[in-house]
């Protein structure tokens, strides 16, 4: 599905699997309109009875000056957080030490204020206003947020602006739309 989306966009697509699913694979797609300097796929811990989780990173150029990297994920659905508390702190223990600056995108199924977003943000600032929440799920009638875009360090970035879109034919979820700044290194 990432290679047809690719191809229909004229993006550059890369997918990291992170199990088998119904006769082909579940994963991150990342698409990209320059290319991936870099790429790898992190396996996220889970439970026995729990699906595998991963987290793609792609490292890139943009400006032709800037190299950033970027991680699509999709953090555990099921109610009892214990899967996503340790995903959380892997993604922090794996992409901490990255060298450039890096934007942390997905579905973390977890709401604000939870144990996993807690988490999260002892590395990661996230780009949404805490005092006016933008809900992403469902997308008929959203009232929760479990869809973020994050980045570190918190220096190096600046949020200009972010959207709902709202279209429940796309997703389940609304699209959740942030344009971020990089900022010149101090």
């Amino acid at each position: 599905m990432v290679t047809e989306l690719g191809w229909r966009t004229k993006l550059n697509p890369i997918f990291g699997k992170a199990m088998e699913y119904d006769g082909g694979e579940y994963g991150e797609g990342v698409l990209s309109k320059t290319s991936f300097l870099s790429s790898r796929n992190v396996a996220l811990p889970y439970y026995d009875d729990h699906e595998p989780r991963a987290a793609l990173e792609v490292t890139t150029t943009i400006n032709l000056k800037d190299t950033i990297s970027f991680i699509g994920t999709h953090l555990d659905h099921l109610n009892d957080e214990k899967d996503r508390v340790v995903q959380a702190k892997k993604i922090n223990k794996v992409f901490s030490k990255n060298k450039h600056p890096t934007i942390l995108a997905g579905d973390l199924n977890a709401e604000p204020n939870s144990t996993p977003i807690n988490i999260l943000e002892e590395i990661w600032t996230v780009s949404y206003d805490k005092n006016n929440m933008e809900y992403t799920y469902p997308s008929d009638n959203p009232t929760k947020k479990i869809d973020y875009v994050m980045f570190y360090p918190k220096s190096r970035w600046r949020v200009l602006e972010t959207k709902i879109i709202q279209d429940t034919i796309a997703s389940d979820h609304c699209a959740y739309l942030v344009v971020l700044e990089l900022l010149d290194e101090k």
